[in-house]
């Protein structure tokens, strides 16, 4: 039921947190079990924003962040932004991706 997905989506935005700086994107979140990634900007190859009709209907978007390293099986995700706060944060990723250009590893 709609009320139900709503009741979701806002629980899974409560427990989504996250933080950049200069050097990494650190994101925490999981409603049922806590997933905490810390990601050196260097290795994020790409940022995807997308929005589920539930989510455009709360004003509310989905990054997800691609990455090499051991866990790049599982892209990053940040669900539960306000729109404008995860195009933004899209655009930095983005930026900082392009400028880092492909990652190697240290000796090679």
């Amino acid at each position: 039921s709609a009320p139900g997905c709503a009741g979701l989506t806002v629980a899974e935005q409560l427990t989504h947190a996250y933080a950049v700086d200069d050097a990494y994107l650190l994101t925490r979140g999981g409603l049922f079990r806590l997933k905490i990634w810390c990601i050196p900007r260097a290795r994020i190859h790409g940022v995807t924003l997308s929005e589920a009709p539930m989510y455009r209907a709360l004003g509310l978007a989905k990054l997800v962040v691609e990455h090499s390293g051991a866990a790049s099986v599982f892209p990053v995700r940040i669900d539960g932004l306000p729109v404008e706060e995860a195009a933004a944060l899209q655009d930095g990723l983005s930026l900082a991706a392009q400028r880092a250009g492909p990652w190697t590893p240290d000796g090679l």
